[in-house]
């Protein structure tokens, strides 16, 4: 806790946007910021309440606390990406760390059933594994055949689980309780937003024609195309909305597991920070540009 209060110590919000006076103090501010949000997730995900029983957390949390873990490191290896003005890795990896916020801000709202489920929708390649295995498959003659048969046998056995245990799952064609991806961003954030902060990600992540010409061709004058291996930089407005999507699982996780309104209040200050530096950027910029989420 005295670790989040030392980090935070020093931002008053309007002291943080009065001292920004140019484009580039808010693209280095925002990336101190980055920063700080990404170490703030991490000390959260490793507080833990005193009356749990046990070192760590059963099957109902610990997928909820994996994928705020996730959502930790990928927040610090965006900012990693952002400082080197690698925009095209930022986006990919911006992607992930959206969906694991989403999904774990789902499964929060939705309860046990939906941990389990998802726990059980992972298992999907696990079960061809063992079916490949069982055809006959060549590969599983090999060492690493037999590797991965081991690793998909003791997944599994994690949770006691045998090929039969998955008919509602394979009923909602793997997804969990039967939700793509689309409903629930549509049912826990909003339907509006999934085109902007995710779907045109998904550009990056599969290396489509739009995504060629954004990040790796050069349009020429005569209508023609030539190769771009530079890589291209993102500011500001790529890094402060990733803050608005990872925050509200972190809330739900303390208001569930931690019960601090310390860390509730930092977390809405955080949010606040966010927004006010997002809004001087747009004061200040007056030209055409890439807005990547």
């Amino acid at each position: 806790m005295q670790e989040i209060d030392r980090i935070w110590l020093n931002y008053e919000k309007d002291q943080v946007v009065e001292n920004l006076v140019s484009l580039d103090e808010i693209n280095d501010r925002a990336l101190i910021f980055g920063r700080d949000v990404a170490e703030t997730y991490r000390v959260i995900t490793l507080i833990r309440n005193p009356t749990r029983d046990g070192a760590g957390y059963g099957l109902s949390d610990a997928p909820i606390v994996g994928l705020l873990t996730r959502v930790a490191k990928l927040f610090r290896l965006v900012c990693c990406f952002y400082e080197r003005g690698e925009g095209e890795s930022f986006s990919v990896f911006s992607r992930p760390l959206i969906e694991s916020a989403v999904i774990a801000k789902y499964l929060l709202l939705e309860g046990d059933e939906a941990v389990k489920d998802f726990r059980r929708c992972s298992y999907k390649d696990t079960l061809r594994v063992i079916r490949k295995h069982k055809s006959g498959t060549e590969f599983f003659r090999t060492f690493a055949g037999l590797r991965v048969l081991r690793s998909a046998r003791d997944d599994l056995a994690l949770e006691n689980l045998s090929i039969e245990n998955f008919s509602s799952q394979k009923h909602n064609r793997w997804r969990v309780q039967g939700k793509s991806f689309y409903d629930i961003f549509c049912e826990v954030v909003s339907p509006t937003e999934f085109p902007f902060v995710y779907g045109m990600m998904s550009e990056s992540t599969h290396g489509s024609w739009n995504e060629s010409l954004d990040w790796s061709l050069w349009r020429n004058d005569d209508g023609t195309f030539s190769a771009n291996t530079l890589f291209t930089s993102v500011d500001a407005r790529s890094i402060l909305p990733l803050v608005r999507y990872s925050i509200p699982p972190y809330a739900l996780w303390i208001k569930k597991e931690l019960h601090d309104e310390f860390l509730l209040n930092t977390l809405k200050r955080i949010q606040d920070y966010s927004s006010a530096i997002y809004m001087k950027f747009d004061n200040l910029y007056d030209g055409p540009g890439i807005v990547n989420f």
